[in-house]
């Protein structure tokens, strides 16, 4: 097994899984396009009409945990984009203070 790149047997699915060893040096984007992938995965298997009626609950449990995921790290990031332009913002004060 490649340590770049991990592979996981789901039922019938092989899903590819390229990521760092380490998981914490993956970026926002990164972790939401493999996210991504995760929901397009469980998506299709709720889709195929020969997946079983306890799977389709385990998928819709998957779609859910992984949306909260996808919700989080997209609050994380307005969260700190937003406290970048706060940050500026004071800076463009603070200089007009001290040319007045």
């Amino acid at each position: 097994m490649n340590d770049m790149a991990e592979e996981r047997q789901v039922s019938d699915v092989k899903l590819d899984l390229k990521m760092p060893k380490k998981s914490f040096e993956l970026s926002r984007e990164e972790l939401v396009s493999v996210l991504a992938r995760i929901l397009e995965l469980a998506h299709g298997k709720l889709q195929n009409k020969y997946t079983r009626a306890s799977e389709r609950l385990a998928w819709s449990r998957v779609i859910i945990a992984t949306s909260e995921a996808v919700n989080t790290i997209l609050k994380d990031s307005i969260q700190e984009e937003l406290e970048e332009r706060v940050l500026k913002i004071e800076e463009v004060l603070e200089r007009e203070r001290k040319n007045y």
